[in-house]
C-alpha cells in the first residue's frame, strides 16, 4: 500500500496581473498546514511540487526544511491561455477584464473553462487541450507512485487534484470542474494505491484552517 497526499497551494493573487504569487493569507495557510503535517508525524519518503511559484512558496512555508523534487507534470492548466482564448471569442480586451470585480472575473473564468472543455470552436488553438491536460495528470500520478516507497506529498493545484479524483470516480468533465471550485487552498486529498488500483480516501481536508475559528482562512482562489 502506498499513500499519496495531494495539497492545493495556498491562496494566490487572483485578479492581479500575476496570479502566481501567494497572498499574505496564502502564506499563513501554508504555515498552518506545515504545523499540522508535523503534528501528525507522518513519514514522507518522497515530496514533489510543480514548477509554479505558488506551489514552491506553499512548500517552503509549510515544509521548507525538507528535500523536494520539482515535476512540471503537476502544474495547473494554463489559465492565462484559456482566459485569453475566451476573451478573444467575446471580443473583450485583457485590460478590460482585469478591471472587473473579482466576482465578475470568476464568472468569466468559469465560462472560459467550459469553452476549453467543450472546444467546439475550430478557431481556438489551446496550448493544451482538456484531454491533453487529463493525460498529463495521469502521467504525473503514475510517475509519483513509481518514485514513492510508502508515502508521498505533492504540492500542486486544484485543477490537477480534481483531475485525479475525477478519473478515480469516472466523473464527467462538468463534475470534475464543479469539484475544482470546491477545493480549499492548502486542502489535503489522500490517495491510496494498492494492487487493487487507485482509490480516493479523503478529499479536501482542511481542519488545520478551522482550528483558529477564523473563516477568512478558508479560501478557494
Amino acid at each position: 500500500m502506498k499513500v499519496i497526499y495531494l495539497i492545493r497551494h495556498g491562496q494566490a493573487s487572483f485578479g492581479q496581473a500575476d496570479y502566481d504569487q501567494l497572498s499574505p493569507l496564502g502564506y499563513e495557510q501554508s504555515t498552518l498546514l506545515g504545523a499540522s503535517l508535523r503534528s501528525k508525524e507522518i513519514s514522507f519518503d518522497h515530496i514533489e511540487q510543480g514548477t509554479l511559484l505558488r506551489h514552491q512558496q506553499t512548500f517552503l512555508a509549510a515544509l521548507g526544511d525538507r528535500t523536494v523534487t520539482t515535476n512540471a507534470l503537476w502544474n495547473e492548466f494554463d489559465h492565462r491561455d484559456i482566459t485569453n482564448q475566451y476573451l478573444q471569442v467575446q471580443g473583450t480586451k485583457v485590460d478590460e477584464f482585469l478591471q472587473l470585480s473579482d466576482a465578475d472575473k470568476l464568472a468569466h473564468f468559469a465560462r472560459a473553462i467550459l469553452l476549453w472543455v467543450d472546444n467546439n470552436n475550430d478557431r481556438l488553438e489551446y496550448n493544451e487541450t482538456w484531454m491533453q491536460f487529463k493525460a498529463r495528470i495521469t502521467q504525473a500520478l503514475t510517475e509519483t507512485i513509481a518514485s514513492t516507497k510508502s508515502c508521498a506529498l505533492v504540492f500542486t493545484s486544484g485543477g490537477t487534484i480534481s483531475s485525479v479524483i475525477g478519473s478515480a470516480f469516472n466523473f464527467t468533465a462538468s463534475q470534475t470542474l464543479k469539484l475544482n471550485l470546491q477545493l480549499v487552498n492548502t486542502g489535503v486529498t489522500k490517495i491510496l494505491v494498492s494492487s487493487n488500483g487507485i482509490n480516493v480516501s479523503t478529499i479536501n481536508e482542511y481542519t488545520h484552517l478551522e482550528q483558529k475559528q477564523n473563516n477568512k482562512l478558508i479560501t478557494y482562489k
